[in-house]
């Protein structure tokens, strides 16, 4: 267990989550964007991006919310068709019955020519009927526009929370190594951000926008079944080419989108880059510079935004000048038409030009469609491409047991070969520690060292040879219980905003206070926290600033200790401490190994550190060689 990660404190150990130095081939901040890798950004293969399985994002409930969404919405546009129909019903029987002109009279009746199966059935409702049935049903399509609006969201926030769950139940589990392309800043806007979009893209677009193709059909049954069946089928012809035109333009438009995402991830990571460097920033007098590059990556995003916009009213002017004229002008030429001949009444012609607010019901999406549906798609591959991550170490089924003898080494390098990429590191390296030693692994800046300890903390896998874990190979047994077998301590100690408490909790979620104290007292920081006013419950700040160096170093060490893991590894855990400091980490270093509970490896450039050390081994070359005995 790595004991000093970066991540919330969980309920139950973290097992798959480590933190390396950044520029490292390891370290979670890259240069890149979720979803873009090699430079691929906003663009597909040679086919365009994979497809996105929903079952990869969202819960089994998202099949089941997106149908009923689609089945309210469309049931509420065939209901409002309806009540176009008595509306016009009831204005025919007034007409029928106002005792005005005779060709007023007329305009009120249903011709014989009328071919339409229920059109008699509505003429015939008496006007008390005819008021009370277009209130029940108007109820009716409120009632069911509600009921839509209320599963569309609930469902998009049940959604947005398990993709949110997901994509950092990913991150955890896959760990830094596969996502060194990601850029912190990115991954968070995706997980923060992105999640809500998707989920308004699945939940709250998707089943909308199938009622809004399905319901113009529906609807239009509805006017074949009560108006007539040759204006019904004359329009008919015309509907399928607004869902056309909407999936030309999803192809036409796909990459605006893509980009536009691509620059607001860049900006959020370039902010929260700003945010962790402030302290370096103010020291070295870089602000300006990073002012700099802040205002170049909100303007670059402000015309991702402006171009995303231009292509939307560029569509919505199309699509409100060319489709939505087209369809009024030919269901009024089409009313007067059949009025003319006397094959509809006046008030089934005031019902067709009424029923064009739903049979343009997909004109209305096109514009929340850009916003909406093409950003969503593309936040939605983003994503995917997260979830379909693999960690970057794989490891058996069974679990570590417990070392069985004291003659098997407690750790084995056995010719092991390891790199990044192309480059080799580790060539062939060999080396063993057994229990309750303390050795010292020492080299130049680049040897290796670093890549020994991801390799303990499996957060790498070898290329070649094999680590073992008391004789076992660590590929035998699964990455929790290996990664469980070794707390690692670094010279950059990473504590949680929380209290001390809380940052002990991290390595055992089920310690007691006498179990803390107890930790806390071994790593020579006791009587530090009890001379703080709330002891335990004391807040650190956001990464530990409220303490000193050498304390927030001391309460990792405390934090591996009540881990309760039988190696312990320190990776130059006194470089970034004053001398007072360092003498109380070293003599919680040299308590630990007096004791015997303990195997430890201690990597360092100080002499200082090598005082009580059993063995000495440099890395050099790729290779490990023993220096002394």
């Amino acid at each position: 267990m790595s004991a000093s990660h970066p991540s919330s404190p969980p309920s139950s150990r973290p097992d798959s989550v480590t933190t390396s130095r950044p520029g490292h081939p390891g370290h979670p901040t890259g240069n890149g964007h979720p979803g873009d890798r090699d430079g691929s950004r906003a663009k597909g293969g040679p086919s365009g991006p994979p497809p996105v399985d929903p079952a990869l994002l969202y819960s089994p409930l998202l099949a089941r919310t997106t149908r009923w969404s689609a089945v309210l919405f469309s049931a509420a546009s065939v209901v409002t068709g309806l009540l176009f129909v008595l509306v016009g019903a009831v204005v025919d029987r007034y007409l029928a019955t106002s005792g005005a002109t005779p060709d007023i009279v007329e305009a009120g009746t249903l011709p014989d020519a009328n071919q339409a199966p229920f059109a008699p059935l509505v003429a015939g409702i008496s006007p008390t009927v005819g008021e009370w049935s277009t209130l029940v049903v108007a109820v009716l399509a409120a009632v069911l526009t509600g009921a839509g609006v209320w599963v569309t969201a609930r469902g998009s926030a049940r959604e947005e929370a398990t993709v949110r769950d997901r994509i950092i139940r990913q991150i955890l589990r896959v760990g830094p190594t596969p996502r060194a392309g990601d850029r912190t800043g990115a991954v968070v806007s995706m997980a923060m951000d992105g999640a809500e979009r998707v989920a308004a893209y699945r939940v709250g677009f998707v089943g909308p926008s199938v009622a809004s193709v399905v319901s113009p059909v529906l609807v239009l049954g509805v006017i074949a079944l009560f108006i007539d069946w040759v204006t019904a089928l004359v329009v008919l012809v015309l509907v399928p080419l607004i869902p056309a035109a909407v999936y030309g333009f999803q192809r036409a438009f796909r990459r605006v989108s893509g980009q536009s995402r691509a620059q607001r991830q860049a900006l959020a990571a370039d902010y929260l880059d700003a945010l962790q460097g402030l302290t370096t920033l103010r020291l070295l007098r870089a602000a300006p510079l990073m002012q700099a590059r802040l205002a170049a990556a909100g303007e670059r995003n402000r015309r991702s935004v402006m171009r995303l916009l231009a292509v939307n009213q560029v569509v919505i002017l199309v699509t409100d000048g060319v489709f939505f004229l087209i369809m009024v002008s030919a269901l009024a030429v089409l009313a007067v038409v059949r009025l003319d001949a006397d094959v509809i009444t006046a008030g089934q012609g005031l019902a067709l030009i009424l029923m064009t607010t739903v049979l343009l019901e997909p004109l209305a999406k096109v514009g929340s469609f850009f916003y909406v549906g093409l950003g969503g798609r593309a936040t939605e591959r983003g994503i995917a491409r997260i979830l379909r991550s693999q960690p970057g170490v794989v490891g058996g089924r069974d679990p570590l047991g417990a070392v069985a003898s004291a003659s098997v080494p407690v750790l084995e390098f056995a010719d092991v070969t390891c790199g990044y990429g192309d480059t080799p590191v580790l060539r062939g390296a060999s080396f063993s520690v057994n229990a309750g030693e303390h050795v010292a692994i020492v080299g130049r800046s680049g040897a290796g060292k670093s890549t020994i300890v991801r390799l303990i903390e499996r957060s790498l896998d070898t290329q070649g040879g094999q680590v073992l874990f008391g004789g076992v190979p660590v590929t035998d047994v699964t990455v929790t219980s290996a990664r469980a077998f070794s707390a690692v301590v670094r010279q950059s100690t990473y504590l949680f905003t929380g209290t001390i408490r809380e940052n002990l909790a991290v390595a055992c979620p089920d310690a007691s206070d006498e179990d803390m104290w107890a930790a806390l007292a071994r790593a020579h920081l006791r009587a530090d926290v009890e001379a703080m006013p709330n002891g335990l419950d004391t807040r650190v700040g956001e990464r530990g600033a409220t303490l000193s160096g050498g304390q927030a170093q001391r309460l990792s060490l405390a934090r591996a200790l009540l881990s309760g893991s039988g190696l312990i590894v320190l990776d130059e855990p006194t470089s970034q401490v004053d001398v007072a400091s360092e003498r109380a980490i070293l003599d919680a270093i040299d308590e630990m190994v007096r004791s015997g509970e303990r195997t430890v490896v201690t990597i360092t450039h100080r002499a200082s550190s090598l005082r009580t050390v059993d063995r000495v081994v440099r890395v050099e070359g790729g290779v490990v060689q023993e220096v002394t005995q």
